[in-house]
Formats: structure tokens, sequence, C-alpha cells
């Protein structure tokens, strides 16, 4: 039996279809999922579409292209009636925490280097998601810029923790350093540059232990998987499109 995984998008959104096929597979059968890169490997350059590369390697997940005429069970759904016996192929983005079983979380944080099960005191992650939000019409449209109001408005719910501070990550850092910093209502500093270091910022941002994110599966990811979380903000409009955000919060995050 194998799970294939066609694996879409960004990072965050890699690593939200993994867990999926992790789920169906069940807790010690991760080598039963493969991770399908034909569309990672089809757009590029030219095809309108954000190049992406697979995200996945540090996460000890295995790349395979499932056999010709399997048929995926739908566009985010899974198999009506499991057999173990069979090979599914899962197609979509599947952006739902009733895919995240704890050992599934504990699993990732085990492959992650860098993360602690101490927390970084009193600092605040500032996940602030521009790149392709800001610079392609299209993709602004539809997921919308969190502007600077947001971040600090956030940051003001913070502000009295004795010794808060912050530490920014962000697909522009010299924007923050500019614009963002130097509006903040609490001491702030730019912690590293996703473009460079994807994981090593989803580990900075796990360490962290209150979170402030961008309506982004990247910030969401980092906030998700620290150990203990005393605080997470979250915008209340994830779409600018008016799509329903996804049912991927906690019951304890702020939205604002």
């Amino acid at each position: 039996m194998t799970i294939y995984a066609q694996v879409v998008g960004g990072l965050a959104n890699q690593v939200f279809i993994y867990a999926a096929a992790l789920a169906l597979a069940g807790e010690g059968c991760e080598h039963h999922v493969k991770c399908d890169t034909s569309w990672l490997d089809a757009y590029g350059e030219g095809s309108g579409v954000t190049a992406r590369k697979f995200e996945l390697e540090l996460l000890e997940a295995h790349r395979g292209r499932p056999p010709s005429g399997l048929v995926s069970c739908g566009h985010n759904q899974m198999p009506e009636h499991y057999d173990p016996s069979q090979d599914y192929l899962l197609k979509g983005y599947f952006q739902d925490l009733k895919y995240w079983h704890p050992w599934i979380r504990e699993l990732l944080r085990s492959r992650i280097p860098h993360i602690s099960h101490t927390k970084w005191e009193n600092t605040v992650a500032i996940q602030v998601r521009r790149g392709d939000y800001a610079n392609s019409p299209g993709t602004k449209a539809f997921h919308g810029l969190m502007g600077l109001d947001y971040f600090v408005e956030a940051a003001k719910i913070l502000r009295d923790i004795p010794g808060i501070q912050a530490a920014v990550f962000s697909d522009e850092p010299d924007w923050c350093r500019e614009y963002l910093i130097p509006s903040l209502p609490i001491p702030a500093r730019v912690q590293s540059s996703v473009i460079e270091y994807p994981w090593q910022d989803i580990a900075g941002m796990a360490n962290c232990r209150y979170h402030i994110i961008s309506n982004s599966t990247f910030g969401w990811l980092g906030a998700y998987l620290a150990a203990e979380s005393n605080g997470v903000i979250y915008p209340k409009v994830w779409f600018a499109g008016g799509a329903s955000a996804p049912p991927i919060f906690l019951p304890e995050w702020v939205s604002l």
C-alpha cells in the first residue's frame, strides 16, 4: 500500500498535504507515504504561477510518482472506505485541523532542527508575508495583504507584558526594517529571511512564546509547532476575496 500525496504550493502548503497523507497512513506507517512532485515540476518561470521547490526532505519525506491510471479520491477528499491494501492518490490542500493528530505534530517537531522545548522568553514572533502577496496583482486580489495597522494593533495587545520584544520573520526584511519596526509599540528586530532559510524561520517562530501571524500558512505552521504558546493573534479576514478561512485555528487563538 502506498499513499501518494500531490504536493503543491510553498513549504507550509506542502506540509498540510503531507500531514493529511500521514493521517491516512496512520502512526508508524509514514514510510507508506510518497510525495508526488509533478505539480511543482510543471510550474515555474513563465507559467504565471509562483515557482516552488520540494521542501519536505527535512521531514524525511520521500518522493514518488503514482502509477499511471491511479485516480485521486477527489479534491480535498479522503477515500470513503479505506483499504490498507490499496494505493491512493490525494490531491488538494487539506487545510483542516482534523488531520493534525498529536503524533503528527510531534513527528514534525522531532525532525525540524533547532526546535526547542524551551521558549524565547517574552518574545513575540511577528510573521510578515509580502512577496507575491504584495507584488503579484492576482495573488494580492485573492489573498490580500496585511497592512502596518494590523501588526501595530496586534502588538498593542501584548505591549504591557514585562520585557516583551519582537522577532520579525519576513520574506521582505528590508521593508520591515524601514516601515514596520519603527511603527511598532515594542522593541523589535528582524530575525532572518524566509527566502533563504525557511525551515530555520519555522523553528525560530516555534521557539517564541507569542505569535502575530499574517494571513499565511507559513506563519500558522510556526505558531502551531510551538511547544507551548501563550498567545497567537491571526487576521480575522484570511482571504481578501471573501472566501471563508480554513478550519485551522485553535479555539484559544485570537482573531483581529
